[in-house]
């Protein structure tokens, strides 16, 4: 009795043990996607009703700035830089419109070079020429090698890069061919800010620009705060408590955004509108024929609600008609059969 007692508990033990260890073989490691994350706000000096910088904390105040960018630590946890500046400088310094930055970096292209940290503040020229440009972005641009060739080979660019990062030459693109025209030679997926100081002289105004890639995967989001100024965040939570919820809104993908224009579309294949034209045909072809079939069903059980009784009427009576026909039909073939059997049992007996 104890041997089989011990024989029972040792095979209890022994299918704990194995149900462990299969438990254990089949755990999976749950890996965590990553990206970068930008955050960025700037006064709206472009509007008819601006005079005087926002009183908002993200714009005034280093401590917000920072935690409204660590909302995002789990899309880069490699570093968090915030940078803050002016628009353009107005004779009270109080009263210089601002623009602020924040950006937490994942380390992918030129890791170990702190100069490829983001915000990129560039600037580019001399004198009068002189352009300012800061730039938060989040994404990878596959063609910065052959971008940055052909700004400097064909369009006389001169600026030298300051790290191997491809979002680096998001900046030098926009500076030498303008925001505009830049956004659509940029192959890659990607999201970002980029804000122009105006120039010491005042004859170039400062400047904001926002765009999303084609095909929309790296996301960007902005909303105004109660006094207007303009926030952008790759996450929403970066925009709560600094935006009227009202307000907030995605950038399409393929859509690029000023304070003039607003949202514009850059990219507008002719093959999306061939497709697009297809799958409208396809979509009207489809609601015709299940309006066809809508109307013919409505028809049909008002014509069978109506004439059901004389159909039924009819094929009773021809239901009927075919049984009497049937009937006859078979007792004339009884009558024949009889006579046939009759006429066959009198040669019989005739034979005899």
């Amino acid at each position: 009795m104890l041997r089989a007692m011990n024989r029972v508990a040792g095979n209890a033990m022994m299918s704990k043990a194995l149900a462990g260890k299969n438990t254990a073989a089949t755990t999976t490691t749950t890996v965590t996607k990553r990206y970068c994350g930008l955050l960025a706000a700037v006064d709206n000096i472009w509007s008819p009703t601006y005079t005087a910088p926002s009183k908002a904390p993200i714009l005034t105040d280093e401590y917000t700035l920072r935690a409204a960018t660590g909302t995002m630590i789990h899309r880069g946890p490699d570093g968090r830089h915030t940078a803050r500046g002016h628009l353009s400088e107005a004779a009270t310094p109080a009263y210089s419109p601002q623009w602020v930055m924040g950006h937490q970096r994942l380390s992918i292209v030129d890791p170990d070079n702190h100069a490829a940290d983001m915000p990129f503040l560039l600037s580019f020229g001399q004198g009068s020429e002189k352009k300012n440009v800061k730039l938060a972005a989040n994404g990878e641009i596959y063609n910065h090698k052959i971008l940055y060739d052909d700004i400097v080979n064909n369009h006389g660019w001169t600026e030298q890069r300051i790290s191997a990062s491809d979002c680096e030459v998001i900046a030098h693109a926009c500076a030498c061919l303008g925001p505009e025209e830049a956004v659509k030679r940029l192959d890659g997926m990607f999201a970002f800010c980029l804000f122009e100081e105006a120039s010491e002289d005042g004859k170039k105004p400062a400047s904001a620009f926002a765009a999303r890639d084609p095909v929309g995967i790296k996301p960007l989001y902005y909303g105004n705060t109660e006094d207007g100024a303009y926030v952008f965040a790759s996450e929403l939570k970066a925009l709560v408590g600094h935006v009227v919820p009202s307000s907030v809104t995605a950038i399409p993908p393929g859509h690029y955004w000023t304070p003039q224009t607003g949202l514009v579309r850059y990219h507008a294949p002719e093959w999306n509108f061939n497709v697009s034209l297809f799958l409208y045909c396809m979509c009207f072809l489809f609601v015709c024929v299940c309006l066809g079939f809508k109307i013919f069903y409505h028809y049909f059980t008002q014509v069978t609600k109506y004439f059901f009784p004389c159909f039924k009427i009819i094929i009773i009576l021809f239901s009927g008609r075919l049984c009497s026909l049937g009937n006859t039909r078979n007792s004339q073939r009884r009558r024949n059969s009889s006579c046939l059997s009759c006429s066959c049992q009198q040669a019989y007996d005739g034979g005899r």
